[in-house]
């Protein structure tokens, strides 16, 4: 576990749980009759009577938060914010309420009145009543009507390539004088407010911060408003000093400054102009984070800082929306983001990212849901496995949208949930909240290290890098293992050196210092996984030879470009791990064939010469995964790092069997003993003792599984706890669509 500065907050804190000491039951607050649920499935609220003062200190220490020093899992709702709504809420087991602060508040111009917060302090302070803790949202895009008169929107709002306005949140260019003049009274404000409330764990910075290409709308850049173009043209001449060295490094022919256009496209001047303008906005969005994040820190030193960042780098949108989650993650405290997926392995893969990218620090998720969005789909099984999952990928902290009865998010309308749906959401809450110490605790950190090309994706501007490290992910991920994502970024010899195996996925361009890194890691001990078109190309998207540390003499399409086949033959030691052919795609030559290849028949013997060893061949009959340079220690794949069921397998059997990097925790099937790829697993390490970890088990599939638990020597079951399975034995029947928590001992000690 990373070492983080011990971070202070002297607010004060509920006590954890769902039962309150002192406090009647629901209905005993004298005559008054109990309250009524504030809709079908869901228990009575508290009564008024059971109000109770705040007390305690939270802190962050070590990317823990703790509340009195005992971990602290924020869970709640978005929204609800009444006496009835906070009641109901914390009969249900929420703990914690997120909710809007926006800027309209403010009533002019310059420094903004502490009256003009009373009545965000009355929401504080009644939720504090009732034991509830709070994550403020200040809200920039609610906008004071006398400054939107003043500065019309139409001429300072962001402009994205197309000349539309782009940004779903910001009706204001964050390049704007006249934003960067007036919202920071705003910040200081209320940050000044938020820390003397008790009950505030942080504020949250922005909502979604994101320009247009969110993922409906990739190919929407950005920003071209003036004060977008001017931020540029202030940059060029930091950089390149004349207009003449802008224009040889830019393919332009720009006569003044006031003439220098950023590109929109790719192609429309050079590579390196396209590179410099993508990492350019990358740099200015998360900039002005940091810059609230000063202001902030200036007016109220111990306050937490979150911001609800979106997906973009894990859809098709990187380039087009700005944010580059390992620059804007640095003004946080509390890693936040907001998720909206239908897909229980898409969902922990997202947290297991953003828990990557976090580095030690918590991770909240600030809106989630079961989806899609409608009462029909809201299942229990449904709202169960789609919402634990971020839990089994780090997540400490989640609000669920929305505490409200209109609209399909709405859970307390008939749109948005069902009683048996309701139901499900309390047996949730009341579960996290009361298993604090486990799910608060950090997530364990991979082995296995995925490393995610922010260039490629900038240069390629589509989905192209999130499919291809999704599929590489999903690969030893769905096979147990605990496993990171890699920002490009942090490619240092020193950080790959927390990696027993680092993998590159198709499509993966590193600039010379990081491609430098690997080189350094593979020449220390380090091992690496290479897949087909990896580093074939360089930062301005030139063609490149493979590196000679990947052990290829050339790589070449393969044969009648037959670029869709399946492995069809394995090595022998792999063979229990392989259950039949695998499809792959993008299929390479990375062997020298003996004669022409144009002249080879069908059914006759291709004939090649390979460096290395083979450890599976495709169904044209040469090599396809390789064991190659470097004393045996790099992989090659000769195809796209795909996810495939049966591929999954065969990866596991390398990792496990040539590589020698066993799972964690593992289920097997009891009868055939290979992975139970159906189930979804995370663990923790206690936050205090790292002889006791966490093992969340998520049975998604549709039928019961009978499994048995395989961990590491010294490692033990001690106990579950939410179904109170039987632990004397290895072996379980998971049922289906089903939740499981358990406890690992290590008795052999380190």
């Amino acid at each position: 576990m990373n070492t983080i500065r011990s971070i202070i907050h002297p607010v004060l804190i509920l006590v954890s749980g769902l039962v309150l000491s002192g406090l009647r039951s629901p209905g005993e607050s004298g005559s008054s009759p109990p309250p009524a649920p504030l809709a079908g499935g869901l228990p009575t609220p508290l009564a008024l009577g059971q109000k109770t003062p705040w007390s305690g200190t939270f802190s962050l220490v070590n990317g823990v938060l703790l509340k009195d020093g005992t971990p602290f899992y924020p869970i709640g709702f978005v929204f609800g914010t009444s006496d009835a709504e906070l009641a109901q809420a914390r009969a249900m087991g929420a703990n914690a309420v997120h909710f809007d602060l926006g800027w309209r508040v403010a009533p002019g111009p310059g420094d903004v009145p502490d009256a003009s917060f009373d009545q965000t302090r009355t929401t504080l302070r009644r939720a504090a009543n009732w034991g509830m803790a709070a994550i403020p949202l200040l809200t920039g895009h609610y906008v004071p009507g006398w400054f939107s008169k003043k500065y019309p929107r139409a001429e300072h709002e962001p402009l994205g390539s197309d000349g539309k306005k782009t940004g779903s949140w910001f009706p204001y260019s964050l390049h704007s004088p006249a934003l960067r003049e007036h919202i920071p009274a705003f910040w200081r404000a209320a940050a000044k407010m938020a820390a003397t409330e008790p009950n505030v764990i942080a504020v949250g910075a922005w909502n979604e911060p994101c320009y247009g290409g969110t993922w409906n709308r990739g190919n929407q850049f950005g920003e071209y408003s003036q004060w977008g173009l001017a931020a540029w043209r202030e940059h060029l001449r930091a950089t390149y000093k004349t207009l003449d060295a802008l224009n040889r490094a830019h393919g332009t022919t720009f006569t003044t400054w006031d003439d220098v256009q950023p590109p929109r496209k790719p192609e429309e001047f050079n590579r390196r102009a396209w590179l410099d303008w993508m990492e350019f906005g990358q740099r200015a969005f998360a900039d002005f984070f940091a810059w609230e994040r000063t202001i902030i820190k200036e007016a109220a030193p111990s306050l937490l800082l979150t911001n609800k960042k979106q997906t973009n780098p894990w859809d098709r949108s990187t380039a087009s929306s700005g944010t580059n989650w390992e620059l804007m993650g640095r003004s946080e405290d509390i890693f936040g983001i907001n998720l909206y997926s239908g897909s229980p392995f898409g969902t922990r893969n997202t947290l297991d990212a953003a828990s990557s990218y976090a580095d030690g620090r918590p991770v909240m998720i600030f809106e989630i849901n079961s989806m899609p969005p409608s009462a029909e789909a809201r299942t229990p099984d449904a709202i169960r496995t789609l919402l634990w999952a971020p839990l089994a990928g780090g997540a400490r902290g989640m609000f669920i949208f929305a505490f409200i009865d209109k609209t399909e998010h709405g859970i307390l309308g008939a749109k948005g949930a069902n009683a048996a749906g309701r139901a499900e959401y309390t047996r949730l809450l009341t579960q996290i909240s009361t298993h604090q110490r486990e799910l608060a605790s950090p997530r364990v950190a991979g082995r296995i290290g995925i490393i995610y090309s922010t260039t490629a994706a900038l240069q390629s501007t589509g989905d192209l890098v999130p499919r291809y490290a999704t599929g590489a992910f999903n690969l030893f991920r769905n096979s147990h293992y605990q496993v990171d994502y890699i920002p490009e970024e942090r490619c240092t010899p020193d950080y790959l050196k927390r990696y027993a195996l680092v993998v590159l996925p198709t499509a993966t361009v590193l600039k010379p210092r990081e491609t430098d890194a690997v080189q350094t890691y593979l020449a220390g001990g380090g091992r690496l996984w290479a897949f087909g078109d990896s580093l074939s190309r360089d930062e301005l998207w030139a063609a490149q030879p493979p590196p000679a540390f990947l052990g290829l003499k050339d790589r070449k399409p393969p044969i009648g470009d037959r670029r869709n086949q399946q492995i069809g033959q394995v090595a022998p030691e792999l063979e229990s791990y392989f259950e039949g052919d695998c499809q792959i795609s993008g299929v390479e030559m990375v062997s020298l064939v003996a004669g022409d290849a144009d002249t080879i028949l069908p059914g006759a013997e291709v004939r090649t010469a390979t460096s290395g060893r083979v450890l599976a061949w495709n169904s044209d009959s040469y090599p396809t995964i390789l064991q190659t340079s470097t004393g045996g220690r790099v992989i090659y794949s000769a195809f796209d790092s795909g996810n495939d069921a049966a591929l999954r397998g065969l990866v596991e059997g390398i990792t496990r069997e040539i590589i020698g990097l066993r799972q964690e925790a593992r289920f097997v099937s009891r009868a055939t003993g290979i992975t139970a790829s159906a189930i979804i697993t995370g663990l923790r390490e206690d936050y205090k003792d790292p002889d006791t970890r966490y093992l969340i088990g998520i049975n998604t599939a549709y039928r019961a599984q009978k499994v048995r638990l395989e961990l590491p020597d010294g490692w033990k079951l001690h106990s579950e706890t939410l179904h109170s399975l039987e632990t004397n034995s290895d072996a379980f029947t998971l049922a289906p669509r089903e939740v499981y928590l358990f406890t690992l001992k290590n008795n052999g000690k380190h």
